[in-house]
């Protein structure tokens, strides 16, 4: 692991860009970026499903002749898209706040 560090380090100077600052972070660290990740993660899915079952259930009270098949073979990506963008401008900003100041939290 260190030798690809020393390799990485090694060519840091070839991906020097105006206005870009490369930063290592410090040994050991994954363990506590993890737990804020995770939060966020946890936090997207838990309203991307809400948002696709209750898709879900509108379609069956919608429709006398509801076939779940059928509504799963109409489910395209661009309906996938949407339920991510519906789940992304439902997360509360506390906790993408709060998900992203836990590490330097954490590190200082």
């Amino acid at each position: 692991m260190e030798s690809a560090l020393a390799l990485w380090i090694s060519h840091a100077d070839d991906l020097s860009y105006d206005g870009v600052q490369i930063e290592f972070l410090p040994p050991n660290t994954t363990s506590l970026i993890q737990p804020m990740d995770q939060g966020i993660i946890h936090a997207f899915k838990a309203l991307y499903t809400r948002n696709t079952l209750q898709h879900l259930v509108e379609a069956m009270d919608s429709d006398q002749d509801f076939s779940l098949k059928a509504y799963w073979r109409k489910y395209t990506i661009a309906s996938c898209l949407q339920n991510i963008q519906r789940a992304i401008q439902e997360m509360r900003t506390e906790t993408v706040a709060r998900g992203g100041a836990q590490p330097y939290r954490m590190l200082s």
